[in-house]
């Protein structure tokens, strides 16, 4: 750490700009930092990942919502791409992303070398343009298969087409703002992705409107697709000016090495794959209750329930901004040897937690009975609604729990053992519990989301007690001699 951090100056912790080490430097703290100083860490930190979490998302609903009003054709031919953008690119992204913040976190303050996080950088975007490129493939046979297979409106497969093909620039940046965004919160910047998502709002309408509805271009679903990517280029280029403008931020940056960023990708890809697969088996729950609702022979059940996922959804930046800043701080900690502050800090983050829990789950329980009113004026899928409400609450309680531990595992560069115990949790575990309270008991939707409610703690619950369980100190001696590796 600086000798700026060790004289506990609380101005020059609220300087982003402040690197948090020197370069050539590496130094284990003889003494904790206070509790104070987590707390303001961690506060600053998650209102600014919370805060750009939510605002991306938002910008994605503005497409959603111009091209629901073209027709339902283009809305469905947009719905089949982001499905399959969501799986494969979207996925990797954000197991690149979990594997920088173990990989950068560490080295910050582990490496005596900060220009490491520079080439891991490097490592994982041409791990990314390789994925890419067979992805794309992959989806070109997925479009093929479908128009052959005769049971999808090939209009709906065409507008699919062309959303894909117009988004390219999308998955590039989103991506590259991803991998940036790991770059500067390993160093402790957190605030750049806020200030990128909120300056890119006004231009995601504004090229909603021009691109896709607007005269002269009406570009329909091609105009969506480059609407959408408008929000991920606007922070890609924030994130990258303050990079190259920003001298402090160039700590972690050694130049480009195409060869040394062609060696070597184990470490990355081993960290990556876990993540991908936790992602595809935390959504894959919510969709196979999509699936089971069908059968209840409800139309309105199936409404409800979509409101409640979206509901859920709109929550989880919360739980998403905790983890990823978790996943820094422990990085860091680890990095610098220091735990009894990584202890100190999952004590204050387990405050966080808590707060966090009880605002969002107590707004559900008190609004429960007017908030439908914002979706529908069905009284059956208003009460549906209201009735499952207080069971979705606890449900976010325990989502929050266990994104918090997946952060901490994540600092670790434990993600092989979150994505097995979201196995045991959600499908040999979940799965079953859901099928018991829906059909055994016909509790119907209630029954699903008790269900999911039961997973969540569960899997809270199991990454708890393996964090309990834990040798501290021989993680930190792997994370030491991976460094040296490194």
């Amino acid at each position: 750490m600086t000798s700026d951090r060790h004289s506990r100056n609380n101005n020059d912790d609220n300087n982003e700009s402040t690197a948090l080490i020197k370069n050539d430097l590496f130094i284990k703290r003889q003494r904790p930092d206070s509790y104070r100083n987590h707390f303001y860490w961690l506060f600053s930190s998650l209102t600014a990942l919370v805060s750009y979490k939510f605002i991306n998302g938002l910008a994605r609903l503005v497409t959603v919502s111009v091209v629901g009003h073209l027709g339902s054709q283009e809305l469905a031919g947009m719905s089949l791409a982001q499905m399959l953008e969501s799986c494969t690119t979207l996925y990797l992204a954000l197991g690149l992303t979990s594997a920088l913040d173990t990989l950068c976190g560490q080295a910050w303050t582990g490496a005596k070398d900060k220009t490491i996080i520079g080439l891991y950088i490097q490592r994982s975007i041409m791990i990314y343009i390789t994925g890419a490129i067979s992805i794309c493939i992959f989806w070109i046979l997925c479009l093929k298969y479908l128009m052959n297979d005769g049971s999808t409106d090939e209009a709906v497969i065409r507008y699919a087409g062309i959303y894909i093909l117009f988004f390219i620039p999308g998955i590039v940046t989103y991506a590259g703002y991803h991998i940036a965004g790991a770059y500067l919160q390993a160093q402790g910047i957190m605030r750049v992705g806020g200030y990128g998502a909120l300056l890119s709002i006004p231009v995601t309408i504004a090229a909603n409107y021009l691109l896709v509805v607007g005269k002269p271009f009406e570009l329909g679903p091609a105009g969506a697709a480059l609407a959408d990517s408008t929000s991920s280029i606007i922070m890609l280029i924030i994130m990258m000016s303050y990079i190259i403008f920003n001298t402090k931020s160039q700590a972690g940056w050694g130049g480009w090495h195409i060869r040394h960023a062609l060696q070597d990708w184990g470490p990355i890809i081993r960290l990556c794959i876990p993540t991908i697969c936790l992602h595809l088996l935390m959504s894959g729950i919510p969709q196979l209750c999509t699936l089971a609702i069908s059968h209840f022979g409800e139309t309105y059940s199936i409404a409800a329930h979509f409101i409640l996922l979206k509901s859920s959804m709109a929550f989880h930046a919360f739980a998403h901004g905790l983890k990823h800043a978790m996943a820094t701080r422990i990085g860091n900690l680890m990095g610098q040897g220091s735990l009894a502050d990584v202890k100190r800090a999952i004590v204050m983050s387990s405050v966080f937690a808590f707060c966090l829990a009880t605002v969002s789950s107590t707004l559900l329980i008190v609004w429960r009975r007017e908030y439908p009113s914002l979706y529908t004026k069905d009284e059956d899928i208003a009460q549906v609604v209201s009735k499952v409400l207080p069971i979705l609450a606890l449900q976010l309680v325990g989502y929050i729990y266990s994104n918090l531990a997946i952060g901490i595992c994540d600092g670790l560069g434990r993600q092989r053992i979150t994505v097995t115990m979201a196995f045991i949790a959600y499908f040999i575990l979940g799965i079953p519990t859901c099928y018991f309270f829906a059909f055994t008991m016909k509790w119907a939707v209630l029954g699903l989301w008790i269900g999911l409610m039961i997973a969540e703690f569960i899997f809270a619950i199991l990454l708890f007690i393996h964090l309990y369980m834990l040798n501290w100190s021989k993680e930190l001696y792997e994370i030491e001699k991976r460094i040296k590796k490194g």
